[in-house]
């Protein structure tokens, strides 16, 4: 283990790194959104709902390293400027708690959802809502903007995988096969897979153009809250409620590494953006940074 952060009250719900990998944002249980060093495990900045005590679910920063976006409990998704610590908007679109944040790769448009069952495309920078994605049944747990085909891809509680295209709402492909709620999705570097991961303690690798599921890993003993793909493209991390984040080769579905750091629940998982670290958080209350394992 590199650094083990404490600075939150309660469950520790999301994660995430800054694109040059030198700064982390979490985010929980408190209301707070806490920016701090990875190496060190130094807070730096933080942030909070505009109302006290909501639960903060999800947090994404942007592609270009200016922004960080994050939602929750309350309905709201703000976006503050990490440079100067200020809150630039809240976005006030949806009816209900906000479970899922992805940037657009050039920086300029966030999509959300939650448990209103929407997708909302909006401009980052100003609020102005473009386009309201309805082909999800139940809450909306997971989002995912490919950085090569520009399409994006949703995941929620009524066991489908969307593809879609941001641009006009059109959906692409349908991927079925989680028993159950899946609750997170990502791209593949190259765009050409999906991962996702279910309440069926399954993760599953898809092909991108044709919604065929390629592989099912089956590690876990209970659901999977989060599977984030290595920048290299060989490797998957997955983490969930058995309190575990497991390492395995995106080809063959081999186990290479089990993590056993946290005492409970592993909500996130993610990989630093030269793919030699993890950030991880959970329900004892920590954030951790861990060395990651070489295929």
């Amino acid at each position: 283990m590199i650094c083990y952060y404490t600075g939150h009250r309660g469950y520790v719900y999301c994660a995430a790194w800054s694109p040059d990998s030198l700064l982390a944002a979490t985010g929980g249980q408190d209301g707070t959104v806490q920016l701090w060093e990875p190496m060190a495990g130094l807070p730096v900045q933080s942030w909070r709902s505009v109302w006290p005590g909501q639960e903060i679910y999800v947090l994404a920063w942007s592609p270009n390293g200016k922004y960080l976006a994050f939602g929750g409990q309350d309905h709201q998704v703000y976006v503050a400027d990490v440079h100067s610590g200020s809150i630039l908007l809240s976005y006030s679109g949806h009816s209900q708690p906000i479970y899922a944040l992805a940037w657009s790769p050039d920086s300029q448009l966030l999509a959300s959802g939650g448990e209103d069952a929407s997708v909302q495309i909006w401009r980052a920078l100003d609020g102005s809502l473009l386009l309201t994605y309805t082909a999800h049944q139940e809450v909306i747990r997971g989002l995912s903007w490919s950085p090569v085909t520009r399409l994006l891809a949703s995941c929620a509680e009524d066991g489908t995988i969307q593809i879609w295209q941001p641009a006009d709402g059109t959906t692409l492909i349908s991927c079925r096969g989680h028993q159950g709620g899946v609750l997170n999705v990502d791209w593949s570097p190259d765009g050409q897979q999906l991962v996702s991961g279910g309440r069926d303690a399954t993760a599953r690798i898809w092909r991108a153009s044709t919604g065929t599921q390629e592989l099912i890993y089956r590690g876990h003993q209970s659901r999977v809250w989060s599977v984030a793909w290595s920048p290299d493209g060989h490797r998957l991390a997955s983490a969930g409620k058995d309190g575990t984040v497991q390492i395995w080769e995106a080809v063959s579905g081999q186990l290479r590494f089990t993590y056993r750091g946290h005492s409970d629940t592993v909500w996130s998982a993610r990989w630093s953006g030269d793919g030699q670290q993890l950030l991880l958080c959970g329900n004892d209350g920590t954030a951790q940074v861990w060395t990651a394992p070489s295929v």
